[in-house]
């Protein structure tokens, strides 16, 4: 933006609990208390990042930056210009929050709020005014690391230098072939990986934001750990229930695949029915993936009774 002089830096904590009827914890707000294991209630359950949980948050945090966008004038006593971003635009999120002190970017390449922990989501105003700077953080990752011991690919392959090539939270959101290699290692993740920040003892600690944010609420077991099944009905359902949370831009069909790749890891043969329905399904993409999950279970993509001898 011609004469831009300043970056305003806002954060917004999605840290929330799951419904004490699913998990009987209200206080369940951290990743470790509610890590769903294998078995509990069913393995054929998925697991969504936890900054999908709640609704989508960019809609959220732009009207908060907007609403102070347009109150810096009248704060300031001076003309200004500003631009709103959020995840949006060229800027980098994490290098402008460092630089204003909102955290430090530990070694996963997460922002770091010593409060909030990582559960932050970034926004930005570009704007005309000329404020004086916040001092960036120092980093206090210190000797830890967790995140890179941690990572089930191997993707954080130094300090703060990330693989992408590798990355589950990256092949979870590009459509096409996931590399047999890493299939493994999605588990049942259906969208994102939140592991390098479940393991990290700054958010162990975080406290859940402030001010009743709609991303602070409670959410019920299926918007955290959604039954695989849901995402293999018919596209135009999957669409309307993904509608308005942070993963609905994504559409159907790469979310269905990623649940193929669940179910082939579930290792709970009740699954294989619905992936031989799939094994001959018209896209390349689910039907290739439905016929790898159904050889992790050891089946193949043929009922073995439509292959009984028939008089």
């Amino acid at each position: 933006m011609p004469g831009a002089r300043s970056i305003i830096v806002g954060a917004l904590s999605y840290l929330c609990p799951v419904s004490p009827r699913a998990l009987r914890d209200a206080k369940a707000t951290h990743p470790l208390d509610i890590a769903h294991p294998a078995g509990r209630p069913s393995r054929l359950r998925g697991r969504l990042a936890r900054y999908t949980w709640g609704p989508d948050y960019h809609p959220l945090l732009r009207r908060q930056l907007q609403e102070l966008a347009r109150r810096l004038p009248e704060l300031s006593g001076e003309p200004v210009e500003s631009v709103v971003l959020v995840d949006g635009g060229s800027l980098l999120d994490r290098a402008a929050a460092a630089a204003a002190g909102v955290g430090w970017i530990g070694k996963n390449g997460c922002l770091i709020n010593p409060v909030y922990g990582s559960w932050i989501v970034l926004g930005q105003i570009v704007t005309t005014l000329m404020i004086t700077p916040d001092e960036p953080l120092a980093n206090r990752c210190g000797r830890c690391d967790r995140c890179l011991r941690a990572c089930p690919t191997g993707a954080l392959v130094a300090p703060g230098v990330l693989d992408a090539s590798r990355c589950v939270s990256e092949w979870t959101q590009r459509p096409g072939m996931v590399p047999v290699e890493l299939r493994r290692d999605f588990g049942n993740f259906i969208f994102g990986c939140d592991i390098c920040q479940e393991v990290c003892p700054w958010n162990a600690k975080a406290r859940p934001g402030k001010g009743g944010s709609p991303l602070g609420a409670p959410v019920d077991e299926d918007s955290a750990f959604p039954p695989l099944a849901q995402f293999l009905e018919p596209s135009r359902r999957v669409e309307e229930r993904i509608r308005g949370r942070a993963h609905g831009w994504r559409g159907a069909r790469v979310l269905q695949r990623n649940a193929i790749i669940a179910l082939g890891n579930s290792a709970d043969p009740s699954a294989i029915p619905l992936l031989r329905r799939f094994a001959r399904h018209p896209s390349p993409v689910l039907s290739s993936h439905a016929r790898w999950a159904l050889a992790q279970l050891g089946a193949s993509e043929h009922d073995p009774a439509d292959l009984s001898p028939r008089e």
